[in-house]
């Protein structure tokens, strides 16, 4: 398991084992919070220096002292170092791009982009350590300070780390009476005290007093963690076997059922399951952390259902995404699809709708920014009701707004250069087709569009010759009089 060095500035030789130390320690008998306990062996140096952790926990820790530890540890530590790794997560959420042409990504971030912050998610690690030694471990925050290590090593991808860490939560603080010592529980088997084979989790108190009051054990949630990483790491027997259990466990508590049907749907994403994965990921939509991510989760479940042939709840769901989300690149994408989806009697009129939803966004300032994509999409919708001409239109005017998407530019003017080429409006296809960047890795074809580019180049040379002799002989066969006044008009327009 790779250790962060510890604080150089309490323990500068000591550190590099803390973190190793403190997970394997204290399999003897339990004191402090529910089964946490730390046995350190210290450099020479400092082999006299105490730890809070390591006092004497005969003498009781009375309220005022463990108020004090409390707060010590979750606002000095706690909060400090989960606010740091939601900046994590939220600068590799900023620095993501969904392709709403293709299937959305589950989450909206990778752990490449987290594992890529080692300095920040070191830092957090670091803070948990700390604040398991610095403080009395019969504070009440020990198990949290542990699940926030773990969350620290699965977003460094150091998956192993992080999988020992949430195991220790598990195994450490399970529920055991006073006079219990030792590990002599096996999870999931039926040679406990009461034979429940059926119930792995800490049962939580459900009245409203207690719920609004208490903070629920960290050992349910570092179960649902423990889980995500076995999935993450493609042990999907494991994992699964693992659902199975929660699923069955009449204390599973119900605030992370949402969290189990995320993970259940992820399970069946990483194995290409479609259908499954729509089912589940529906199911944990309440769970989403903001309206725009339960909106991007919609658009994912309409387009697992649309690959599951399943139009219906597909469009469905891609209205629920429309009406939820803020961003309107996935707006016009998910009215795109949505057509694709139409059959019978109502397809003109809803493309007529989408389309006129479509140009009022356009006009309105706040989407400046984005009307290259929505009077693009605007465009697919003419196309889908045989109108060449608005869509030709649409595309142009998605050419002439975007100043920064070079793909985007890139794909309105090869399908304007098709459509003109289908017009035999040589020229327009010419121009439009000469204004392709060939080195996007998004050109299909680049060699067959550099050929009719060539031809056309010829084609649209001789045509404007023709042109220009058609005009030289139409103005020799005026009369006179109307020549030098047809000339006399065109100097003054070229002047």
């Amino acid at each position: 398991m790779e250790v962060r060095n510890g604080s150089t500035r309490t323990w500068p030789a000591m550190g590099r084992l803390t973190l190793l130390l403190c997970l394997l320690a204290g399999w003897g008998s339990l004191v402090a919070q529910q089964g946490a306990t730390v046995n350190l062996v210290k450099p020479k140096k400092y082999e006299n220096r105490t730890l809070a952790s390591e006092r004497n926990t005969d003498k009781p820790l009375n309220p005022i002292g463990r108020l004090n530890q409390d707060l010590n540890t979750a606002y000095n530590f706690h909060f400090n170092a989960q606010n740091k790794l939601d900046e994590v997560i939220a600068r590799a959420r900023q620095s993501h791009h969904d392709d709403f042409t293709r299937l959305l990504p589950f989450y909206d971030y990778t752990l490449d982009n987290t594992a890529g912050q080692k300095t920040e998610l070191d830092s957090v690690i670091m803070r948990c350590n700390d604040a398991i030694l610095l403080h009395d471990l019969r504070n009440d925050w020990v198990d949290d300070m542990y699940l926030l290590m773990g969350k620290g090593y699965f977003y460094r991808k150091t998956f192993d780390s992080a999988a020992i860490t949430f195991q220790y939560v598990n195994f450490a603080f399970q529920p055991r009476k006073k006079d219990e010592v030792g590990y002599d529980k096996f999870v999931g088997s039926n040679s406990n005290d009461k034979g429940n084979a059926y119930t792995i989790s800490t049962k939580e108190r459900s009245d409203p007093v207690s719920a609004a009051l208490l903070r629920p054990p960290a050992r349910n949630e570092s179960i649902i963690w423990l889980l995500r990483t076995l999935v993450e790491t493609g042990e999907y027997n494991a994992a699964a076997s693992l659902m199975q259990t929660l699923r069955s466990d009449k204390n599973f508590p119900a605030r992370l059922h949402g969290d189990l049907e995320e993970l259940q749907a992820y399970w069946f994403y990483r194995n290409g399951q479609w259908d499954s994965t729509a089912n589940h990921l529906a199911k944990a939509l309440d769970g989403a952390r903001s309206l725009q991510e339960r909106s991007r989760w919609e658009y994912l479940v309409a387009q697992l259902y649309e690959r599951s042939n399943k139009p219906v709840e597909a469009d469905n769901f891609y209205e629920k995404a429309i009406s939820h989300t803020t961003d309107p690149v996935m707006e016009a994408w998910a009215r795109i699809n949505q057509i694709r989806l139409i059959t019978g009697e109502d397809e003109a009129q809803r493309i007529r709708k989408n389309i006129d939803e479509l140009e009022k966004m356009a006009r309105r300032s706040k989407y400046e920014d984005y009307r290259p994509i929505i009077y693009w999409a605007a465009a697919q919708l003419e196309l889908q009701r045989k109108e060449t001409g608005n869509a030709m239109a649409d595309l142009n005017k998605s050419i002439k707004s975007n100043f920064n998407d070079p793909a985007l530019k890139n794909k309105a003017f090869s399908q304007l250069g098709d459509l003109a080429f289908a017009q035999r409006k040589y020229e327009l296809a010419y121009h439009s087709y000469d204004s392709v960047d060939l080195s996007d890795p998004e050109v299909s074809d680049p060699a067959s569009l550099r050929e009719r580019k060539s031809i056309l180049a010829q084609l649209v040379y001789h045509e404007d010759q023709v042109n220009l002799e058609d005009s030289l002989q139409h103005i020799a066969s005026l009369p006179e009089k109307e020549r030098n006044e047809y000339l006399k008009n065109l100097s003054k327009k070229l002047r």
